[in-house]
């Protein structure tokens, strides 16, 4: 299984493809709140969103993400991602 730095995640979320439209990625990370807080969500297709109005995510430390095939966003906490395109992130 290959490892990739924290960091470099972060960074290759921010790519934008050749045609201007967002790098689209899979992620899998720990739920950190509501009823099934603890367990695993992978999502195949998310892009990473700009930055939302009203919402301070570093403060937060989560990352705004929108579900590609639910159509809704997503804000895991940055300390819970496990998976980045199927590999996995040191923290």
């Amino acid at each position: 299984m290959s490892v990739i730095a924290l960091q470099y995640a972060l960074n290759d979320m921010e790519r934008i493809r050749d045609d201007g439209k967002p790098h689209v990625f899979s992620i899998e990370f720990i739920r950190g709140t509501g009823k099934l807080k603890g367990f695993r969500k992978k999502i195949n297709q998310v892009i990473k969103l700009g930055h939302a109005a009203g919402h301070n995510h570093k403060e937060r430390g989560t990352i705004p993400l929108y579900d590609i095939a639910q159509k809704r966003p997503v804000t895991p906490f940055i300390s819970n991602l496990i998976f980045y395109n199927d590999l996995k992130i040191k923290h």
